[in-house]
């Protein structure tokens, strides 16, 4: 049988998402939040590289005006593009990404 939505078991299984959502949504706040207000980060980076063509990340945090401390942020965001086939990484060297052709 289902567990009504005041069950302590279901009330201590939705605590717990929240905590896990709340804690999975604080790198990309920050990262949003230290971006302007102009759009998303992801809207931000995906109109930098279709303007500038490929960049490494340290061309991205300067151009975005990102602190240097956001670099790992910003490359797991890249990666997360890269894997919905939204930007792709040449790698001679450090990576370069840009828009897929």
């Amino acid at each position: 049988a289902a567990l009504g939505s005041d069950h302590p078991q279901t009330l201590a299984a939705k605590a717990d998402h929240g905590r896990t959502l709340h804690k999975l949504g604080k790198d990309h706040e920050a990262l949003v939040s230290s971006a302007s207000a102009a759009g998303t980060l992801e809207e931000q980076v995906l109109s930098q590289l279709a303007t500038s063509g490929p960049q490494d990340v340290l061309e991205l945090l300067r151009a975005l005006t990102l602190a240097q401390g956001k670099k790992q942020e910003l490359q797991r965001l890249l990666y997360g593009l890269e894997k919905r086939g939204l930007v792709r990484k040449t790698s001679t060297g450090k990576p370069l990404w840009s828009l897929p052709l």
